[in-house]
């Protein structure tokens, strides 16, 4: 029988990793697709925001070098930073899932939404980017013109 690789390449926000740490970095960038995924989707509208949701234990299973305290730290800094909003719309009193939104600070980031006509007349200025490995399988994301020397 083949063995399953199961080894994932994680990239983060430099911004997001001075600001919380690394941890919560690389566990907003997950928040961040789930937040999107849901809202290409129509899913998990609440109070006029798209919300993922996961518990601390799942998070930490997906993230196998991250216990579930690395996990809860993680989320309250990204939390007091204010990258995310957590929320409860679980149906059930006893369920600790967690629900998790854009925070001011995300909002901040993401870039403006375009009309389909200004998307024909202004072209994107997207810059080139490239991961430079930085061990243990983890990839930092950089514009070329921040490219530190490789030599």
């Amino acid at each position: 029988m083949a063995k399953v690789d199961r080894r994932m390449r994680h990239y983060f926000d430099t911004e997001v990793a001075k600001e919380c740490g690394i941890n919560a970095a690389i566990i907003y960038e997950n928040i961040k697709f789930w937040i999107e995924h849901n809202r290409k989707n129509g899913k998990n509208l609440k109070e006029g925001k798209t919300w993922m949701y996961s518990t601390q234990k799942e998070l930490s299973e997906q993230f196998e070098y991250l216990s579930v305290k690395q996990v809860r730290t993680a989320l309250e800094k990204l939390e007091t930073a204010g990258y995310i909003i957590k929320g409860n719309f679980n149906r059930s009193g006893y369920d600790r899932t967690c629900w998790y939104t854009f925070g001011e600070k995300a909002q901040q980031q993401q870039p403006q939404e375009q009309t389909a006509d200004q998307e024909t007349k202004e072209p994107k200025n997207i810059p080139e980017i490239i991961p430079v490995p930085v061990g243990a399988g983890l990839n930092i994301i950089c514009p070329l013109p921040y490219l530190p020397s490789l030599s």
